[in-house]
């Protein structure tokens, strides 16, 4: 590695203050950058691939698996490795949720009765508040077993929009579908698809 010091920063869950902290340098910062000593940062700079650096500065835990392939990566390519900030040195509220499964987190969140069968009570205290408009609806499933599935989900997702549009609701957003399952969630209505993966690769 060239003897020219090179630094990455990443940000795995967190809300990102510590990167914040960072941009908050001001003229500092842009000295640091027209040095060419940023080599990795997504919420400074527009590189998608980890690079080799002389230090790593982390923010945040890891939570899923994105995050913990990220931080491997990193440690492999950082001479020295830094936790920068509470959530990546002790845990966080990153920390707090790898304690719990994803259903106690939902049920926590949004009431353990709650189900589908209950969004019309939702909406219409949604529709109530002064300065929010509903404009539809999201999922974001877990992966199925073969297109028929795929369908049968964002199938169910579709008539409950149906359901409160009966309702005078006028809905025109179905935010569903991601790289490996859009075409399904197209076929069922999806206005808007997530298919970063398929566009860009796998990151």
């Amino acid at each position: 590695m060239s003897d020219q010091l090179k630094i990455s920063t990443i940000p795995l869950d967190s809300c990102c203050g510590c990167h914040m902290a960072l941009v908050n340098l001001g003229t500092e910062l842009l000295d640091i950058l027209a040095a060419n000593v940023l080599v990795f940062s997504p919420v400074l700079m527009d590189k998608k691939s980890i690079q080799p650096c002389t230090v790593a500065l982390v923010e945040g835990g890891v939570r899923n698996h994105e995050n913990a392939e990220n931080l491997k990566e990193l440690r492999e390519k950082a001479d020295i490795l830094i936790a920068l900030g509470t959530c990546a040195s002790f845990g966080g509220i990153s920390g707090m949720g790898s304690a719990f499964t994803t259903l106690e987190l939902l049920s926590n969140a949004y009431g353990a009765d709650f189900s589908p069968e209950d969004l019309p009570v939702l909406a219409a205290g949604t529709a109530e508040l002064p300065r929010v408009k509903l404009r539809g609806l999201m999922c974001v499933p877990p992966p199925q077993p073969d297109v028929a599935a795929e369908r049968a989900v964002f199938s169910q997702l579709r008539k409950l929009l149906e359901r409160l549009n009966a309702d005078g609701y006028g809905l025109d957003t179905l935010s569903m579908g991601m790289s490996g399952d859009f075409e399904s969630a197209i076929a069922e209505g999806a206005t808007h698809v997530r298919i970063g993966t398929a566009l860009f690769g796998s990151r």
